[in-house]
This record gives structure tokens, C-alpha cells and sequence, in this order.
């Protein structure tokens, strides 16, 4: 947990708590793990009796800590914000881990390619279904993958971005509209370039159709 702390420290600033811990035991039936503010709670094997927590989960509610907890969402349907910055932070703490492991820009490519994934729930509307709140693809992967061109297209602004995030937002709440219109700002882009990182935002969380705007397209 330490060393997880202090590698998201690096990229999103200081802990934004004053405690730490974990909440683990064996519940039958639970399922999942819940990012509860300083304290995730993990449910194990029940048929065990022992509580088990792998890395990336334990990486993931880690995450929320910052994306999630200290800055929150406004609305349910911006669920794409807490859940595709703490799966793209799942994705760079795997590659650093292990150097075998696909980096975040190799992952944002196979999802690009993989002819399972649907791309027509929209991550900001969800088809206004409360079932497709934690919907695999829409909310985890399409978010974590809209972070990751961005990071491709900005830099090393993308680790200002996500510093700023919580400079103006810790403790309160956001929505995608400040979250887009921040990201905007700090690329510095303008002309062109400006009015083509906003249509990538549209595509990428706007829109119920496989995106055609991809990273290479800032790069002519």
C-alpha cells in the first residue's frame, strides 16, 4: 500500500488524507471492492476463509483515493471520471511493476482494435440506465482510454492536468463539462489544434460511436 501511495504521489500530488488502510474480509456473495474514503473495503474468498486483495484491485481503490474521494463526481452519469482514472492508473502502476506488461499506450491500442468492444453506450449518458453504471467497457475501459490518448496528444502536461484536477477540485465536485474544459486549458492548444482536442473529447465521452480522432491526428 506504501509503495502504491507514494507511486500515485508522483503523478497526482500529495495523499489528499491523513490516514490509510484497508477493510478486508471473506463475504460470501459481495463481489467487488468498494473505494470507502482512506479505508477500501475488499470482500476474499469466502469458501477459504481468507481475505485476498490482488494488485490491481488493491492499485484501483487506491486510485479513488484521489479520483473519486477528495475529487468526487457531480453526477452519476460522469462515473467514467472515477472509474477510467483509476483504471488507467492501474494500467501505468502494471507497467512499471512489470516491465512484461502491456504499457498504458499499447493497452489504449488492442482496446482501439478489438472488434468485441461496443462502443454505442455513451460514457456520459450510459443510455440513462442505472445497470450500465459499472458497464466494463463504456465506464472503466472507454474512460481510462479517453485519459490515455490525452496523456499521447498533451505529455507531460497530462500530469499537470492531473494535479490541477485536484488543486481545484479536492473536496468538492466535478463534472465532465469542468473536467473537459480544464484539459483544454492546460494543452495550451489553440487554433486548430484547440478545436481538434475539444471534437476528441466529443467523440471519446459524447458520443455512442467508435471514435475516429486518435492521437496520431495531433501529431501531423
Amino acid at each position: 500500500t506504501e509503495e502504491m501511495v507514494n507511486f500515485l504521489a508522483e503523478l497526482y500530488g500529495p495523499y489528499p488524507f491523513d490516514s490509510g488502510g484497508a477493510v478486508a474480509d471473506a463475504a460470501r456473495g459481495v463481489g467487488y471492492a468498494l473505494e470507502v474514503q482512506t479505508k477500501p473495503h475488499y470482500s476474499g474468498s469466502f469458501s477459504t476463509g481468507a481475505p485476498s486483495v490482488n494488485q490491481g484491485t488493491l492499485l484501483h481503490e487506491i486510485a479513488h483515493q484521489w479520483f473519486g474521494n477528495a475529487v468526487t463526481l457531480a453526477n452519476w452519469n460522469d462515473i467514467w471520471f472515477n472509474e477510467g482514472w483509476a483504471e488507467w492508473s492501474t494500467w501505468s502502476w502494471e507497467s512499471n511493476d512489470d516491465p512484461s506488461a502491456p504499457t498504458p499506450a499499447e493497452r489504449f491500442q488492442e482496446e482501439y482494435d478489438n472488434p468485441d468492444n461496443d462502443w454505442s453506450i455513451v460514457p456520459t449518458e450510459l443510455d440513462n440506465d442505472p445497470a450500465n453504471l459499472f458497464e466494463h467497457f463504456p465506464t472503466y475501459v472507454r474512460g481510462a482510454m479517453t485519459l490515455e490518448g490525452y496523456r499521447q496528444i498533451v505529455g507531460e502536461q497530462f500530469v499537470v492536468f492531473a494535479r490541477e484536477l485536484q488543486n481545484r477540485f479536492a473536496y468538492g465536485n466535478v463534472t465532465t463539462e469542468q473536467v473537459v474544459d480544464l484539459a483544454v486549458e492546460v494543452s495550451s492548444f489553440s487554433g486548430e489544434d484547440r478545436e481538434l482536442l475539444e471534437q476528441y473529447f466529443q467523440q471519446w465521452l459524447y458520443e455512442g460511436e467508435k471514435p475516429t480522432i486518435l492521437p496520431d491526428d495531433f501529431n501531423d
